[in-house]
């Protein structure tokens, strides 16, 4: 039967379609192509029909069974499918403009880059679903079930998706600013590089979500439960993070500045090289978290913090900080190793490693702070390095490389050298010191720091 008999078929009623679907039910329906705007197949069994590029503009398909159904590139701009079975159906690149699916069942349905500017999704069922590269904008999805769904590159800008189910969703590289998300479950999502600028997370679950690399400037996150979130390198200047859970949250290298972050808990998070410029700190909670030396703090306002969950220990315990305060007591300086020479140092030598091993462990930021010579003729240089590094293999590296540059300037040295050497001992000394300084920092500064240490 071509797709002209079917059409005509459908007109007579639904009542005869679904007699019809009962008689023949190995024959697969042909619809595609044809002109059905405003028709109404209320509770039609249209189960893996085809009907690509059908024009339902307007139809009542309300309660419809479309299970499986092939609707690439259908329109069905203004339809009403609520509690219609649109599970396992492709709807690739259909126009679902202002159509209502409320309590529609979706689950493992492919609209990818379909059209659903302003369509209504309230309480659907969209798990697993794959929605990439989706036009949602403005959409409306509360309560709507979208765990597991593939929602990556899709548009929901200024969309409504409070109260809604995105557990283990694939977000990435979407955009959703200025949408509402207030108490919508977000437990294990992947938002990486995900706009959420100025959106509503109030009150939302993260647990464990993926946030690396998002836009979260000026977002919404009062109250929302963000313990074990990965925020690392995320933009975050003036979100407002207040009474937020981020306990075990990592903020590594996140920008923070002018973040609202009062009464926040922050207890075993992660702030290494985070950025907390003028953000608010006031009433946080640092039990046990994760700062190093490239954490930035400048303008921080802060009056008291906590040091034990729970809003426990308070500091200070009376009245506010001074002006700087919260800086010296929370902003470590760079780690420190010590390299000890009994015997001395051979200048020349130890410039050759300390050149090598900086060049290898470019990351951890050698700093030489203080050289020290003690009674005994034992030399102490301490290195600052860069939180994060291991003090344990750089000490070992430095020590190993300067015994094998010592060894190898022995080895060359003929007995005349060696005779020579004695009289240019201190000329040695002060060109091996002048190179020490093109590597850190000049040793007038290092002498000063060592005397106040």
């Amino acid at each position: 039967m071509a797709n002209e008999e079917h059409a005509i078929l459908l007109a007579k009623g639904v009542d005869a379609w679904n007699r019809w679907r009962q008689e023949n039910p190995q024959t697969t329906p042909d619809l595609g192509g044809t002109y059905l705007n405003g028709i109404n197949l209320s509770q039609a069994d249209l189960r893996g029909a085809y009907l690509r590029g059908t024009n339902f503009s307007k139809a009542n398909l309300h309660g419809a069974d479309l299970k499986g159904a092939d609707l690439g590139k259908v329109n069905l701009k203004e339809a009403d499918l609520s509690e219609a079975d649109l599970s396992e159906a492709d709807l690739s690149e259909a126009d679902l403009r202002n159509a209502n699916l409320s309590d529609a069942h979706l689950s493992h349905a492919d609209l990818t880059k379909a059209n659903l500017y302003r369509a209504c999704f309230r309480r659907a069922d969209l798990r697993e679903a794959i929605l990439s590269s989706a036009n949602l904008s403005r959409a409306e999805l509360e309560e709507a079930h979208l765990n597991s769904a593939n929602l990556q590159g899709a548009t929901l800008t200024s969309a409504v998706v409070s109260e809604a189910y995105l557990g283990g969703a694939d977000l990435r590289l979407a955009n959703l600013s200025g949408a509402n998300l207030s108490g919508t479950d977000l437990t294990k999502a992947n938002l990486d590089k995900t706009f959420l600028s100025r959106a509503n997370c109030s009150r939302t679950h993260l647990s464990q979500a993926n946030c690396t690399r998002s836009r979260l400037s000026g977002t919404n996150f009062s109250e929302a439960l963000l313990n074990g979130t990965n925020f690392s390198e995320a933009d975050l200047s003036e979100a407002n993070l207040s009474e937020a859970d981020l306990r075990l949250a990592n903020l590594s290298q996140a920008n923070l500045s002018s973040a609202d972050l009062r009464n926040a808990n922050l207890s075993r998070t992660r702030v290494s090289a985070a950025n907390f410029a003028e953000a608010q700190l006031t009433g946080v909670c640092l039990e046990n978290w994760k700062v190093n030396s490239d954490t930035n703090f400048q303008g921080v306002i802060c009056h008291y913090v906590y040091l034990k969950d729970g809003q426990h220990d308070r500091r200070p315990k009376q009245g506010n900080f001074s002006s700087g305060e919260f800086n010296q007591l929370f902003n470590p300086g760079p780690e420190t190793i010590k390299l000890v020479f009994r015997h001395g140092v051979v200048w020349e030598a130890f410039v050759c490693s300390y050149r090598k091993v900086a060049t290898v462990h470019k990351a951890a930021h050698l700093d030489t702070l203080s050289i020290e010579k003690k009674e005994d003729g034992t030399v102490v240089v301490k290195v600052g390095i860069a939180s994060g590094a291991s003090p344990s293999q750089i000490q070992a590296d430095l020590m190993q490389c300067y015994d094998s540059a010592r060894r190898a300037l022995e080895t060359q040295m003929t007995m005349d050298d060696k005779n020579g050497a004695i009289d240019g001992l201190f000329s040695a000394l002060y060109q091996a010191r002048k190179r020490l300084s093109e590597v850190s920092k000049p040793l007038a500064e290092t002498s000063s720091r060592s005397s106040r240490s």
